[in-house]
């Protein structure tokens, strides 16, 4: 059958092929990208969340494990840490303490008192100080018989090196003489 279109050209329907313009190939193009990225994360998803329950399982499997662990280190870090320092800054020092405080008791003086003793003990210096008190003797004064003392002691300790400082106090009518030694080391 043949059909004819009477009506003018102006009012006419025109049959179009489907042709595509670039905007529409641009649409095209978006979308079909838009659906690639979307099943590409999709997929990623998918993997990502295997993997992760995957880590999941392994974790609680070395939980137990992980919690001794755990407490092991903390026992280590506030218990055993403080004791090695202390054992190496105080016993296995290559300076005891023990002998020098039975040199400070065995060589004091009758008519002297101690009334500070200190020992610093860092990685490279140890530093003692003593300080005291001494009461004059008719026989000889307090300050020969600190030096005899303080003399002793460095014998015993020939690398440190010593610092001596001595005051005279006058308390109740009675004249004492303050002594302060500081003898220090440095390691070699």
């Amino acid at each position: 059958m043949i059909t004819i279109n009477l009506l003018p050209k102006e009012m006419r329907k025109i049959e179009r092929s489907a042709q595509f313009t670039p905007a529409h190939k641009a649409l095209i193009a978006a979308g079909v990208a838009f659906l690639l990225l979307s099943g590409f994360f999709y997929f990623d998803f998918w993997v990502t969340r295997f993997q992760l329950n995957s880590l999941k399982k392994k974790y609680k499997a070395m939980e137990p494990a992980n919690v001794e662990l755990t407490k092991l280190k903390d026992n280590v870090e506030k218990t055993l840490m403080p004791e090695k320092e202390f054992l190496e800054k105080m016993l296995l020092n290559a300076r005891p303490v023990t002998p020098v405080l039975g040199w400070v008791n065995e060589f004091l003086p009758d008519n002297a008192w101690i009334t500070e003793f200190r020992i610093d003990r860092e990685r490279k210096n140890d530093q003692f100080l003593l300080k005291g008190l001494a009461l004059p003797i008719d026989e000889q004064p307090s300050i020969e018989l600190l030096e005899g003392y303080i003399n002793r002691l460095k014998e015993k300790m020939p690398d440190a090196q010593l610092s001596l400082m001595t005051t005279r106090q006058l308390v109740d009518n009675v004249t004492l003489t303050q002594f302060s030694a500081d003898f220090s080391w440095e390691e070699k």
